[in-house]
């Protein structure tokens, strides 16, 4: 009677073992990345002589393929002519407009944020890849016064 008590109580616990062992939920992994650039034009190809700088910061959502940022920046020109991100490229290239912005100030300093349309499968691959940069345009640089190669992580 009593090695049967034992091996039902041994059962028990085993079957409480196993169950709490089953609920456990393994560690979810966040669909969220890390997106972060510094922006220079030292950046630029060819290079561009200013004092201007800029740092973009922001999440990149792989289930929903949306990219949330914030450009701050501070140029040597008067005004701002344009933002947008380019790709794929290197550090060393060049390439076309992927992305453009739209409603940024044109102040030669500023603030803003943005969120991006859903990337296609091809554009995820290149942001993924770090292939993608940001260039910020201005009237004393028009092909672009500083750039900063996207980090995503």
């Amino acid at each position: 009677m009593v090695i049967r008590t034992k091996i039902i109580g041994y059962f028990f616990m085993l079957v409480l073992c196993v169950s709490l062992f089953a609920a456990c939920k393994k560690d979810e992994v966040s669909s969220m990345l890390s997106v972060n650039a510094t922006l220079s034009g030292a950046n630029e190809v060819p290079a561009v002589t200013t004092t201007g700088t800029g740092t973009l910061t922001g999440t990149y959502d792989k289930e929903t393929k949306l990219m949330t940022c914030i450009v701050n920046w501070k140029v040597d020109g008067t005004i701002l002519t344009g933002m947008h991100f380019h790709g794929p490229a290197s550090t060393t290239e060049s390439a076309g407009v992927v992305i453009g912005f739209s409603g940024f100030s044109t102040s030669p300093s500023g603030t803003f944020t943005t969120t991006t349309r859903a990337l296609t499968a091809a554009e995820e691959a290149d942001l993924l890849a770090g292939k993608w940069y940001i260039n910020v345009h201005s009237d004393k640089a028009r092909g672009g016064e500083i750039r900063g190669q996207l980090s995503v992580k």
